[in-house]
């Protein structure tokens, strides 16, 4: 038999041999059981890096300083873990009005971007009505982590946080505001049936049409609670305040126009 004879049917062979095999299997697949699928587990959170870590750490520790005092606390030139630059900010972007404190700040989500040397993040801090967004920029210093600036929320809510010009209104036109106040938000907030007083004709004419702020508000059983005044500018016998009041769970505002009449202070309008 020659050589190329030899070859062929050795590879016929051997063919023949591999088809049976996996007959062979296949019968044996065929009466087995299927394997149960087991879904993959879902990855663990990754512990976060050295850096991170430090980057963390320099960020609560200012945000410790920072939030209280946002809130009325202490002193911005006693931040920690920050430049002078960010404490210097953060004193000119002032802190939060009387009127919109409400519960202690509490950091509600965080976001950001860091490099070797450097680091972002975008913090927002809320209390019970209000959430404020503060950005920090961060840099590595021979010292460790450190923030080097930072951005403070817009706090010029309704000029809120602006001085107000002019002759400071008297202690009497304060007080007849505070107490026109409460009982306005009480008698439109629940379900007292006694109009607020003093007023004049002209308020007493826009309470009776619907014509105030507060005319539309869902009654509670909730006595209403002031959170603050804002009192504009004195001219002449009258002056213009905006209440803040915390009622049926969430805060109502309402501007009125004092003036002064027959020796005392009473509502001439709403505003």
């Amino acid at each position: 038999m020659s050589t190329l004879k030899r070859t062929v049917m050795a590879a016929i062979a051997t063919a023949a041999l591999v088809v049976a095999s996996v007959l062979l299997l296949d019968s044996h697949a065929g009466h087995s059981s299927p394997r149960p699928h087991r879904p993959q587990e879902a990855p663990s959170t990754a512990a976060l890096t050295p850096q991170q870590t430090l980057i963390a750490r320099a960020q609560d520790g200012f945000l410790g300083g920072y939030l209280p005092y946002l809130d009325g606390a202490g002193t911005a030139r006693r931040l920690p873990v920050a430049s002078i630059t960010a404490r210097e900010q953060a004193a000119r972007g002032g802190q939060i009005p009387a009127a919109f404190r409400d519960g202690p700040l509490r950091v509600t989500h965080v976001s950001g971007t860091n490099t070797g040397y450097s680091a972002q993040r975008t913090i927002t801090a809320s209390n019970r009505s209000e959430s404020y967004l503060v950005t920090l920029q961060l840099l590595v210093t021979p010292h460790g982590w450190q923030v080097a600036q930072v951005a403070t929320p817009d706090l010029a809510m309704d000029d809120h946080t602006r001085p107000v010009l002019g002759p400071s209104v008297p202690a009497a036109g304060r007080l007849a505001s505070r107490r026109f106040a409460i009982d306005y938000a009480t008698y439109r907030d629940t379900t007292s049936a006694a109009a607020p007083a003093p007023m004049t004709a002209t308020a007493q004419t826009e309470l009776e049409n619907g014509q105030d702020p507060l005319a539309s508000a869902t009654r509670s059983r909730e006595q209403p609670r002031l959170r603050g005044l804002r009192f504009g500018p004195l001219e002449g016998t009258e002056f213009s305040v905006t209440a803040t009041v915390h009622a049926g769970g969430q805060h109502q505002r309402f501007t009125v126009l004092m003036v002064k009449q027959a020796g005392q202070w009473e509502c001439d309008a709403f505003l």
